[in-house]
């Protein structure tokens, strides 16, 4: 967690999520010692990339309006990248906790499979 809090401070909803997830997945991985020799948690709560976009349109009144749109996709590892995308300010942080829960909780339910081959 400490890693999780020196590279996102401004992020607390981030930090709960990590930390919620990781919670979760703590007895699979401590039956299964390679997982943390691979550093699997290191690397699924580091997102892969975080894509901004902008979204222009035409409001009714004619004005054009130009939104940001926002997508941050965790890990391709295991099949594609799962979430949307979010048109909110605070989903610019590299990490919040919609974006966050969305892209761990996928993890979580790879890993609570019972006949995975890894």
């Amino acid at each position: 967690m400490s890693i999780v809090k020196q590279r996102d401070p401004a992020s607390p909803e981030f930090h709960q999520a990590v930390h919620e997830v990781v919670e979760s997945l703590e007895p699979l991985i401590e039956r299964n010692p390679v997982y943390r020799k691979l550093r699997i948690v290191e690397r699924i709560i580091e997102p892969e990339r975080v894509v901004m976009f902008r979204v222009p349109w035409v409001s009714d009144a004619g004005d054009i309006i130009v939104n940001r749109g926002f997508r941050v996709e965790f890990n391709s590892a295991i099949g594609p990248y799962k979430g949307g995308i979010r048109f909110h300010p605070s989903a610019a942080v590299p990490c919040n906790l919609q974006s966050a829960t969305a892209g761990l909780n996928s993890f979580a339910e790879a890993f609570a499979c019972k006949d995975c081959p890894w």
